[in-house]
């Protein structure tokens, strides 16, 4: 595979445990950190860049983004580095089938990965084993239309050894950030991802929380969190003990839990979960109208009376820290309606009970330091320093 230099762009879609961006060939470079400049996959500055798209219909492929995130992570089948019998020619290859129908097939190969630094500069990474990949097909809504190849590979930050963060090293050392912005529509705006060193957290008089980051043995290069509850305001649900807690399925195969995931725009509930916590929220709103269907597709959406803007924060209490999610990540809100910013799973995917998505980590700093098993967060305004 030809050496990726200064003057040749590689656009890589980042898919598990990743960003719902697009990530350029620009970082800002040093010995033991590494920042890349990410840009929404529908900004005017991304080759996916869909065109003039109205407000709802940025929405709804974002709502189907959702959806097709959900049978990604369900269905992905993650080789070895090279497994035996998988060649083309004499090289070692993979062939890779997501539940959405999406297929990527290519050589696999140990690089010289070469992108532009903050000087302008190039700037090396040794020795990553990369995906090239050859065939790329249906990889919508993550793309403009049913175009072979528009997408170029996948950069993949979950665990395992695999991962651009593992194949960093010391460089990565087991840590990586970002600070993402709201977004509903307009320009889209762009974000860091940081690893190592420069993947920092607090400052600024900032409220940091820790809790702990685990795996499951079923999916190893998931990132879950300890969720044991809800409210909506000031309410709690008071979710039974264990809700969001690992089950068995009729085979004994581990299910339920909740994971992070930036790659899933909206957070996502199981449709039992989903229901109850949709209830609370019909409450909260009693007294306003209710529409049977709205252009983003959400499930529950209302008509907005003239200036209203009293909406409550919904806060995720996790075993040793409670996240706030504030109104403008909760709602979608438009001149005269506003909906629920959450989505329940397929009623045939249980693997997880929730989802933490995109919107619902905006304008928060979240730091994964999978070395030691942690995830921190703090409010910020990622407007300002992203």
């Amino acid at each position: 595979m030809a050496e990726t230099g200064a003057g040749h762009a590689l656009f890589l879609f980042l898919l598990s445990i990743t960003l719902f961006l697009v990530l350029l060939n620009s970082v800002i470079a040093g010995p033991n950190g590494l920042t890349m400049k990410l840009i929404h996959r529908d900004s005017i500055e991304s080759p996916l860049y869909p065109g003039n798209l109205t407000r709802e219909e940025r929405i709804q492929r974002l709502v189907e983004q959702s959806k097709a995130r959900i049978q990604y992570l369900t269905s992905a089948k993650w080789h070895p580095l090279c497994e035996p019998n998988k060649c083309w020619g004499d090289a070692c290859s993979y062939d890779t089938l997501y539940g959405t129908g999406s297929t990527t097939r290519g050589i696999l190969a140990s690089e010289r990965l070469t992108v532009i630094s903050d000087t302008g500069a190039p700037e090396t990474i040794e020795n990553v084993v990369i995906g090239c990949g050859k065939e790329q097909r249906n990889f919508k809504p993550f793309q403009r239309s049913h175009v072979v190849n528009e997408i170029a590979g996948i950069l993949g930050i979950g665990r395992g050894p695999k991962s651009f963060l593992a194949q960093l090293g010391q460089r990565g050392d087991g840590r990586f950030a970002y600070c993402l912005q709201p977004w509903d529509g307009g320009i889209a705006p762009h974000t860091y991802l940081r690893f190592g060193e420069d993947a920092k957290i607090g400052g600024r008089a900032q409220v940091v929380q820790t809790i702990r980051m685990f795996s499951s043995n079923r999916f190893p290069l998931l990132y879950y969190l300890e969720l044991e509850d809800l409210s909506i305001g000031d309410p709690r649900l008071y979710l039974p003990v264990g809700t969001f807690g690992f089950k068995r399925d009729w085979q004994g195969r581990v299910k339920g839990g909740c994971i992070i995931d930036s790659g899933s725009p909206w957070t996502t509930f199981g449709r039992n979960i989903y229901n109850i916590f949709r209830a609370y929220v019909t409450h909260h709103f009693a007294n306003f109208t209710q529409l049977i269907e709205h252009d983003t597709r959400f499930e529950l959406c209302y008509q907005r009376p003239v200036e209203f803007d009293d909406f409550p924060t919904i806060t995720f209490h996790f075993r040793g820290a409670n996240f706030v999610v504030e109104p403008h990540a909760a709602f979608y809100v438009t001149d005269n309606s506003f909906c629920l910013a959450f989505s329940p799973l397929n009623t045939d995917i249980d693997i997880v009970d929730a989802i933490i998505g995109a919107r619902q980590m905006t304008n928060h700093r979240i730091l994964y330091d999978v070395k030691n098993s942690a995830l921190s967060f703090s409010k910020e305004d990622c407007t300002i320093g992203s």
